[in-house]
């Protein structure tokens, strides 16, 4: 199973988030349903989606979340 960078198990086998993001995934959390990542990505992996650093996963596309935190 292909996937760029992120993926999710559900108790049998894993499964793209649509099409992953472009760079490493340093943090995760699972809330109501919604998966948030942190990390050093800046676009979905397939570039369409600019996230900058902070995304949010409905389950069907990648949404921005705030503001990057500043990089140093």
């Amino acid at each position: 199973m292909p996937a760029n960078c992120i993926a999710q198990w559900n108790g049998n086998s894993w499964s793209a988030l649509g099409s992953g993001l472009n760079r490493t995934v340093s943090a995760l959390v699972v809330s109501g349903g919604t998966h948030y990542a942190g990390g050093d990505f800046t676009t979905s992996g397939d570039g369409c989606q600019t996230l900058n650093h902070i995304a949010s996963w409905n389950g069907s596309s990648w949404s921005a979340r705030g503001q990057p935190w500043p990089r140093g």
